[in-house]
């Protein structure tokens, strides 16, 4: 089992080790290109973003969006299906409700620093998508500097102890989950099965929960104490 630091970089190793029926399984990662492994588990990045998108579009239903977008790194394969995922959700033309898309290199001081700019230039700004949560927490302390708290919509994912509570406090509004441990424990699951000879499938979701204090109609959601229950970090 490995995680790419290098999704290219690492292929050829690891078709050296296909080649000789060795399994290789990538965790949270996908090697690029995916299908390099034997079998991928991670989180469904662009349905996480799908899930953000569907629930702001529920909460803005009939008010319209001014939408700052905070990156973690442009070009990512992460940061694009979350973002993809956001903006396809919330509607076929959401782009043109973007008035601000800034890199934070998921850093929660960049994430401020990006936020604290978006506002300045456009302090009408009212729903801001971020990609992880330490750009969520550093842009709400943005918008609390603002005078802006409880103005700005904030939706985030990963589901670490940090950004639930940041949901529970009202920093953020939703916080999409992923699941480290469930990875992890398939990886060993299925890195048995593949060693035993028998085949694992090649592409294994586990899962994404948004967890939030305001939930919306006809979207999937579960409340704070499951967050608090199941998060990590």
């Amino acid at each position: 089992m490995l995680i790419p630091n290098l999704s290219a970089g690492i292929v050829p190793a690891v078709k050296r080790a296909t080649a000789k029926g060795i399994a290789v399984i990538a965790l949270d990662t996908a090697t690029d290109p995916a299908s390099a492994v034997t079998s991928f588990i991670a989180t469904d990045n662009y349905e996480a973003g799908i899930l953000n998108g569907l629930w702001a579009r529920k909460k803005f239903a009939g008010k319209t969006p001014v939408i700052a977008l905070l990156e973690g790194t442009a070009g990512s394969e992460v940061n694009t299906d979350r973002m993809n995922g956001f903006l396809n959700g919330f509607g076929l033309n959401t782009r043109k409700y973007v008035v601000s898309d800034l890199i934070t290199n998921g850093d929660q001081a960049k994430g401020q620093t990006a936020m604290e700019n978006a506002l300045t230039a456009h302090p009408n700004i009212n729903l801001v998508w971020t990609v992880n949560e330490p750009a969520a927490l550093g842009a709400a302390t943005a918008v609390k500097a603002h005078g802006l708290a409880g103005k700005v919509t904030i939706v985030s994912m990963d589901g670490g102890c940090r950004g639930i509570r940041g949901v529970r406090d009202g920093l953020i509004d939703t916080d999409v989950m992923q699941f480290p441990r469930q990875m992890a424990k398939l990886g060993v699951d299925y890195a048995v099965k593949a060693a035993r000879g028998q085949k694992i499938p090649a592409l294994i979701d586990t899962g994404e929960v948004l967890v939030t204090k305001a939930p919306q109609p006809f979207v999937p959601w579960k409340p704070i104490s499951f967050g608090l229950a199941n998060c990590w970090g």
